[in-house]
This record gives C-alpha cells, structure tokens and sequence, in this order.
C-alpha cells in the first residue's frame, strides 16, 4: 500500500530536488500519525467510524489506557509508515509486509492513508518555501 507525492512542472514547484522530495514524503508521514493516533479523524478530518464494542472491549484489556480510534493496537502498524522511496520527482510513502495488509483493512473502514488538499498544499508550502 502506498501513497505517491508527485512534484508537478504545471504548479508552484519549480525547482525538483531529492532532499526537499524526502522531506515531503517525510512530513507526509508525519501528517498521517498525527492525525490517526492523536486527533482521531480521516483523511477528510471526520472522526474515525467507532470500534465494535466487542472491538472496543478487546482494545482496552490488551491495551489499557488508549483512548479512542487510532487505529494502534500494538503500534506496529503506523511503526511501519515509511518513505519507501524517493527522487527528484516523488516521495512514495507506505507499508510493508503484513503491516500493508493490516493498513490496507483499516483504511476500507476509516481511510487514513492519504492526503487531503489542504495538508498537501501545506506541507509542500513548509518544504518548498520554508
């Protein structure tokens, strides 16, 4: 499962370089562990759809103390967010063994995995023009 961040001629962006690249697809990253595990909501900013309550029930005896749907039940998962590869052109941010396949479930439920407009467009302001 992957997310790719294109750097585009066409837009604002003029000057393609590998570092800033990396740092998008890092702070891309960080975009979507902040707003998953801390603030609960998708990628839209609704909060997550609740657990089950047999879920819910499950949640707090292996972990006690969590609060709410942040999708952590080992933290293994949103461990694993890395940039997997990055160039001139993109940063591809994802998951990978059975972490991609948990993501890929979680995401059918409460879509996590991605940018909105607005986080993208602030996260390429704080990289390109900061």
């Amino acid at each position: 499962m992957k997310v790719d961040i294109k750097h585009t001629k066409k837009g604002k962006l003029n000057l393609p370089d590998k570092n800033k690249m990396l740092k998008v697809g890092l702070g891309g990253v960080e975009v979507i562990r902040k707003r998953t595990i801390y603030e609960h909501k998708d990628v839209d900013g609704k909060s997550f759809k609740k657990y089950s309550p047999s879920y819910r029930d499950y949640k707090k005896k292996v972990r006690p103390g969590s609060a709410g749907v942040d999708l952590q039940l080992t933290g293994k998962m949103m461990a694993n967010l890395k940039v997997k590869r990055h160039n001139e052109q993109e940063a591809v941010i994802g998951f990978s063994g059975i972490n991609a396949v948990k993501a890929i479930v979680n995401d059918k439920v409460r879509h996590f995995f991605a940018l909105s407009k607005a986080e993208f467009k602030k996260l390429i302001k704080k990289v390109f023009k900061g």
